[in-house]
């Protein structure tokens, strides 16, 4: 089986460059104004090269790129613009899955259809839409999705079957699906290319980071036998909970919420992936409803997390009648965006982290090769002679 990967780099951007010509050449953030408490939904490479990311606060965007044109978010736009591609995608095979906005994944029918199928899918996507695509073949949902995303605009990647492993040997570990915590202990290991994980041993990998680690093991080494799901319209995860009898404090509330967002959560990490809209809906015992939505920071797959949104929406609302059904929606599934952060997150998660990477290193390099900065007992009064290193253990 073969499967295409269409990317659109920088999807919302080529939608607003339709009414805004020339902002696709210039620093651009979408997301809204430099005043505003929200995430960079979008940004050229332009600023981006600047140092803005996807998912930084607006405010933090602007100090880094002040000439920046800034443009609010429209996400209504952006989606009816992706349905009308998909519409036309669809009209070549069956198989489309749309696994985030400006991303398309298409299962080719026969080996043999490949090479026309995916010119002619390109071309018409430019020539009726107008749109800018990267495209990259293979026999992996990973690997080609990474090949998309690493093609140059209007060009093409075609991975050769079983060769996954190789071509995805010196791209950076960024582009794994896993999280944070992990691509982080994955760089205070050394680990910076997939092919040095991949030639690492798979029990190794499941000892230092379970079965994620495991997972993503296989992906490096192109092992991934997932299928593309027919679907052409946004993906959404949803589930309900219905109590007995109906339920009228916080308490059970954030019980049923927490069941169900269990399910969800475990859909999303299956999917390697995160959502970044939470949709939650009561049905009360007198036919009423009411319903709120959760618009996260950044894009998160942990249901304590959600969780805590939740219980901050249900203290700010009293309801006077008992809930019998709480229905709770996930959208906006993307990837998960990553950011820099410290080894030290906090004093309870210094020992566990620095005593794992210590170890590793110490087993690899030698016992000295992690040292400790100790005060002297020297009366000196330069700062060198001040502090010494001693070995950490």
């Amino acid at each position: 089986m073969r499967i295409l990967s269409i990317f659109f780099p920088h999807f919302s951007l080529q939608v607003e460059s339709r009414v805004n010509t020339g902002i696709m050449s210039q620093s651009t953030v979408i997301g809204g104004f430099p005043h505003e408490r929200r995430p960079v939904f979008d940004a050229s490479d332009e600023a981006m090269a600047c140092g803005i990311k996807l998912g930084m606060p607006l405010r933090q965007a602007h100090s880094l790129c002040p000439d920046a044109l800034f443009l609010p978010l429209d996400e209504e736009t952006y989606k009816e613009a992706f349905d009308s591609v998909l519409d036309l995608i669809a009209d070549f095979t069956p198989k489309v899955e749309a696994t985030a906005l400006g991303e398309v994944l298409i299962e080719i029918p026969y080996a043999s259809w490949e090479a026309d199928l995916v010119n002619e899918i390109g071309q018409t996507i430019e020539e009726r839409e107008g749109y800018v695509v990267a495209m990259a073949c293979a026999s992996s949902k990973f690997a080609t999705r990474v090949g998309s995303k690493i093609a140059e605009p209007s060009k093409i990647i075609s991975i050769p079957a079983e060769k996954e492993r190789n071509f995805l040997a010196n791209i950076s570990v960024d582009f794994l699906p896993g999280s944070d915590k992990i691509l982080h202990r994955l760089e205070l290991l050394g680990i910076r290319t997939m092919g040095q994980l991949a030639d690492l041993p798979r029990e190794a990998i499941g000892l230092q980071f379970g079965l994620d680690g495991e997972k993503l093991w296989d992906l490096v080494n192109g092992i991934d036998a997932r299928k593309v799901i027919r679907g052409r319209r946004e993906v959404v995860l949803e589930d309900e909970f219905c109590f007995d009898p109906p339920a009228d404090t916080i308490s059970q509330l954030m019980s049923g919420a927490s069941l169900i967002l269990c399910r969800l959560v475990y859909q999303l990490n299956t999917r390697w992936q995160c959502c970044q809209r939470l949709t939650i809906q009561l049905d009360f015992t007198d036919n009423g409803t009411a319903e709120g939505v959760i618009s996260f920071k950044s894009p998160i797959s942990s249901a304590e997390d959600m969780l805590r949104y939740l219980k901050h929406r249900f203290d700010n609302n009293k309801f006077n009648t008992p809930v019998a059904d709480i229905r709770i929606i996930l959208s906006d599934i993307c990837a998960e965006t990553g950011y820099q952060a410290s080894l030290l997150y906090d004093h309870h998660r210094e020992d566990g982290a620095l005593i794992t990477a210590t170890k590793w290193l110490q087993a690899r390099y030698g016992p000295s090769v992690i040292k400790r900065i100790t005060k002297s007992n020297s009366n000196t009064r330069l700062p060198e002679g001040t502090f010494s290193f001693t070995d950490y253990i």
